[in-house]
């Protein structure tokens, strides 16, 4: 199998609303909700050369809260990691940075 970078990997917002609420429900105390990552920080991991979209690992940060770890992967499944390519954590999280309430988060 090769990845061709068109994998629809959309869903509902009501979908989403329920695998958010699920997850919200069993956080404790010091879990995050989710984070942010800028558009070019995105952007830079996209367009890197062979690029068709991106993995994420879970990772622990130093006061052991979950957070995600992204990067670019190639068509033959294998993630970008060289001395030049782009991976990216350092997400801005929620709480306390937080979007209004929503489906997603509420």
């Amino acid at each position: 199998m090769e990845f061709t970078g068109n994998e629809d990997n959309q869903i509902s917002f009501e979908k989403g609303g329920k695998l958010t609420k699920k997850y919200r429900d069993q956080m404790s105390g010091k879990d995050i909700k989710g984070g942010y990552i800028s558009k070019e920080s995105l952007l830079a991991l996209l367009n890197q050369d062979g690029c068709v979209g991106m993995r994420y690992y879970y990772g622990l940060n130093k006061e052991d809260v979950q957070e995600l770890v992204l990067v670019g992967v190639l068509a033959n499944m294998n993630d970008i990691i060289n001395e030049n390519a782009v991976c990216l954590d350092q997400c801005i999280p929620c709480p306390d940075h937080c979007s209004e309430d929503n489906i997603l988060n509420s």
